[in-house]
């Protein structure tokens, strides 16, 4: 549905992805993404160009290690949400981590 207010973008190419995003009739009102290890090494700079675009982004401890090029995953996060994600208006802003408490990270980053 071209209309929803809600979009996932799953596990596919960014290139794909933004191609999915553009379709829609308007922005979503949250937007999500997954990705691996294979669009981070292989299309790093469309990846980062999607990720400015999104709200929320699914990633495990290694795979934001290595996006980033940081070794502390809450560096890692940081640096995610630097760069996005980011949406319209007012919202939270978000980097879902396996095992890092993402409200503390996103606190963190805000506050300092």
């Amino acid at each position: 549905q071209r209309d929803s207010e809600y979009l996932f973008l799953g596990n596919i190419d960014p290139n794909l992805q933004l191609k999915v995003l553009d379709q829609m009739n308007s922005r979503p009102k949250f937007v999500g993404l997954d990705t691996m290890d294979l669009w981070i090494n292989d299309n790093h700079e469309k990846l980062s160009e999607t990720i400015g675009l999104i709200d929320i982004l699914f990633v495990d401890d290694r795979e934001v290690k290595s996006f980033t090029q940081e070794n502390n995953v809450y560096e890692a996060a940081k640096t995610i949400l630097e760069m996005g994600p980011k949406g319209a208006g007012e919202r939270w802003t978000r980097c879902e981590v396996q095992g890092v408490c993402t409200q503390m990270v996103a606190s963190d980053v805000h506050d300092s």
